[in-house]
């Protein structure tokens, strides 16, 4: 079984750990985050995530989690239809 190339490890923040030398390839969009203190342009790029746990030694170790927006240059990821950020309650995404 082929997993995606987007990894989170199960058990630390759910940011991207590999695949976010590559973000910059490909379809890129600019979006809005907002924080309590500004809203910020940034660029994202959708992508498929798979969750990798360490503690299993095969193939199943692997399992997708679905599609997110992942910043290029941090590798935090947003649900593409709420803009919730997966690792803090103080940043969220604009959906437009």
């Amino acid at each position: 079984m082929k997993h995606s190339e987007y990894i989170v490890v199960k058990g630390e923040p759910f940011c991207l750990s590999r695949g976010i030398e590559k973000l910059k390839n490909g379809d890129v969009k600019k979006k809005k985050i907002k924080t309590v203190e500004y809203v910020k342009e940034r660029k994202f790029k959708l992508v498929e995530v798979d969750v990798f746990d360490p503690t299993i030694h095969h193939n199943f170790a692997y399992k997708y989690l679905g599609k997110f927006w992942a910043d290029i240059v941090t590798g935090t990821l947003y649900h593409p239809e709420t803009g919730e950020c997966l690792t803090s309650t103080q940043i969220q995404l604009i959906v437009e």
